[in-house]
């Protein structure tokens, strides 16, 4: 599985919709860019994502529920925002 995803054309799967914040002008290191990269093709309920990084420094980043995210309607205990972000442990 690994080994198709390096073999793989990437320009399918970039988020276009994902502006990046330039307010603390730090660069992601070359690795840090593809670990979140990956994390983003994670699993979630309904493919909402419901998570957030905060990058902090370089390899220390606060990863959380973004609550704007849930979606009470299908899911009012927030089991698949609970189970969704279970899948993007490092």
């Amino acid at each position: 599985m690994t080994t198709s995803y390096f073999l793989s054309d990437k320009r399918n799967l970039l988020r276009t919709d994902i502006k990046p914040a330039n307010d603390n002008k730090e660069t992601l290191k070359p690795d840090e860019k593809e670990i979140l990269f990956l994390a983003s093709l994670a699993p979630s309920g309904h493919n909402t994502q419901p998570w957030f990084v905060q990058y902090l420094e370089p390899y220390h980043w606060i990863i959380g529920n973004d609550k704007s995210k849930w979606l009470p309607a299908v899911d009012p205990t927030q089991r698949e925002t609970i189970l969704s972000s279970q899948s993007i442990k490092f």
